[in-house]
C-alpha cells in the first residue's frame, strides 16, 4: 500500500488520487485481460452510477440487493478507474451498496484471494457474471459465519 494515494504524473497530465482523479492512461495486469481504454472510463464511471441510482430503490428482496451489490463490485474493478486501489475501491462500493439495505457486509478473505482474482477475470473474459456471483454468494456465507462467531461469547 505504499503507492496508495500516490501522485502520478503521464504525459496527459497528473493524476492526484486523493482527489478523486481517474485513471488517464492505459492499464495491463499481468494474466488479466485488458481493462477499457483511459478515454472511456469516465462515460463507465457516469453509467455505473447511474445505473445504481436507478436500480437500488427497487431492489426488495435479500437477493436482488446481494446481486446488485456483487454486479456493482465487478463492474467498477473491471471498469478498473484508478491507478491503484480499484479493488479495494470496489469492495467498499459492493458493501456501501449491502449497507444501504441494512445486510450485513461481505468479506473477502485473504485465503480466498487467488480464487477471488480467478473468479472476477473468468466473468470478465465469458462477460457472465455468474462465477463471480457463485465465488461471491460463498465468501458471503463465509462472512456470515465468520461475524455470528465473533458476536457469539466464547467460552
Amino acid at each position: 500500500m505504499r503507492s496508495t494515494g500516490r501522485i502520478t504524473n503521464t504525459a496527459l497530465g497528473t493524476v492526484d488520487p486523493t482527489q478523486g482523479d481517474l485513471r488517464r492512461t492505459n492499464v495491463f495486469i499481468v494474466r488479466a485481460t485488458s481493462f477499457p481504454n483511459a478515454q472511456k472510463v469516465p462515460a463507465l464511471v457516469a453509467a455505473l452510477v447511474g445505473e445504481l441510482r436507478e436500480r437500488m430503490p427497487t431492489a426488495t428482496t435479500l437477493r436482488e440487493q446481494l446481486e446488485l451489490a456483487f454486479e456493482a463490485h465487478q463492474r467498477l474493478v473491471s471498469i478498473h478507474p484508478f491507478n491503484d486501489g480499484n479493488g479495494r475501491t470496489s469492495r467498499l462500493l459492493m458493501n456501501y451498496v449491502q449497507r444501504y439495505y441494512g445486510q450485513p457486509l461481505t468479506i473477502v478473505f485473504r485465503e480466498d484471494r487467488q480464487a477471488y482474482f480467478d473468479a472476477l477475470e473468468q466473468s470478465r473474459v465469458a462477460e457472465d457474471l455468474t462465477v463471480f456471483m457463485d465465488f461471491m454468494r460463498g465468501q458471503h456465507g463465509k462472512s456470515l459465519t465468520y461475524q455470528l462467531a465473533a458476536a457469539l461469547p466464547s467460552r
